[in-house]
C-alpha cells in the first residue's frame, strides 16, 4: 500500500484528504507551527488512515518530506506519495499516482528538461520542438549567480543541492533529466529512498535552519522575510533535483511519460 505524505502551513487539506478517502490510502499530515523549534513535534491524530503531526515552520512542503524520510527511514513502507496539498490550485491529476508499474513516477504540469551538462546540446531539444520554457540548466550555484533580490542575496541552487547529494558536479546526467512541472509530486519506493544513506537527507534539511552559511540575508528585509524568500526558492530548486536524487542511473531505467502529467521510470530487468 502507498502512504500519502503531504505537508500543510495555514492552509487546509481537504483536497488530498478526499483522495485518499476515495482510494483508501492512509495519509499523513504535517502542519507547520509557529511555535515549535527544531527537533519538537506534536502528534494531534493518530490513526490507521490519519495521523496529524506538528513540525516547526521552516520552508515549505519539501521540508516536510525529508523530515519524514529521516525520521522512518529505517521503517519506510513500499511506497510513499509526497505531494503539495494544493494540488487542485494547478489542477494536477493525482490519479496518476495509482500506477503502480513504476519505481518513481512524477505528477504535474508541463514536461521540464533539466540539463546538468554542460557539454550537451540544446539544439536537440530544440529539433524535436521542445520550447525554450521547458528547458532548464543548472550550471550555476549560490556562489556563481547574480540574483534579482539584491546585490548580495545569496541560497542553494539546485546545482549546490546535487554536490551536497552526489559530493561533487562532475558525474552528472549526461542526457536532459526529465521532469513535470507546478510539484512537487511524485511517487518513490523504499528501494530508491535507501539508496542513499540517511546522511543525504540530513545533509539536504540542514540547509533548512538559520545561522548556517547556505543563505544570506536578503538585503533591507528582515530576517522572517528572508527565510520566506528562502522557502520559495529551496522548493523550486528542490522541485528540479527529486528526479535526479532518486534515480541515479538513469541509463538502467525505461522511462514513460504522456508530455503532459507524468514522467514514469521503472528499473529494467
Amino acid at each position: 500500500m502507498v502512504l500519502v505524505v503531504t505537508c500543510v502551513y495555514k492552509d487546509n487539506c481537504n483536497d488530498i484528504l478526499n483522495f485518499c478517502k476515495t482510494n483508501n490510502l492512509p495519509l499523513l499530515v504535517f502542519n507547520k507551527n509557529d511555535d515549535l523549534k527544531k527537533d519538537e513535534e506534536i502528534v494531534k491524530v493518530k490513526t490507521d488512515m490519519l495521523t496529524l503531526i506538528d513540525i516547526p515552520n521552516f520552508g515549505r512542503c519539501d521540508y516536510g518530506f525529508l523530515y519524514y524520510i529521516i525520521k522512518n527511514y529505517n521503517d519506510l513502507p513500499d511506497k510513499i506519495f509526497f505531494t503539495k496539498a494544493n494540488f487542485m490550485y494547478e489542477h494536477i491529476n493525482l490519479n496518476y499516482a495509482l500506477l503502480n508499474e513504476f519505481d518513481y513516477i512524477t505528477i504535474g504540469k508541463l514536461l521540464k528538461y533539466g540539463i546538468f551538462d554542460k557539454n550537451y546540446d540544446i539544439n536537440k531539444l530544440f529539433s524535436i520542438g521542445v520550447h525554450q520554457n521547458n528547458i532548464e540548466t543548472f550550471f550555476e550555484g549560490k556562489d556563481d549567480s547574480l540574483s534579482m533580490f539584491g546585490n548580495t542575496f545569496r541560497s542553494y541552487l539546485t546545482r549546490d543541492f546535487y554536490k551536497l547529494v552526489y559530493g561533487d558536479f562532475k558525474n552528472v546526467p549526461q542526457e536532459p533529466v526529465l521532469n513535470m512541472g507546478f510539484g512537487p509530486c511524485f511517487v518513490v519506493t523504499r528501494e530508491l529512498i535507501q539508496s542513499h544513506d540517511v546522511s543525504v537527507y540530513e545533509k539536504l534539511i540542514d540547509t533548512f535552519y538559520p545561522n548556517k552559511d547556505h543563505w544570506t540575508k536578503w538585503e533591507n528585509h528582515t530576517d522572517e522575510e528572508t527565510e520566506i524568500l528562502v522557502g520559495k526558492r529551496y522548493h523550486d530548486n528542490l522541485l528540479r533535483l527529486w528526479s535526479s536524487l532518486f534515480i541515479q542511473n538513469f541509463e538502467n531505467y525505461d522511462i514513460t511519460t504522456d508530455y503532459n502529467n507524468f514522467v514514469g521510470y521503472k528499473k529494467r530487468n
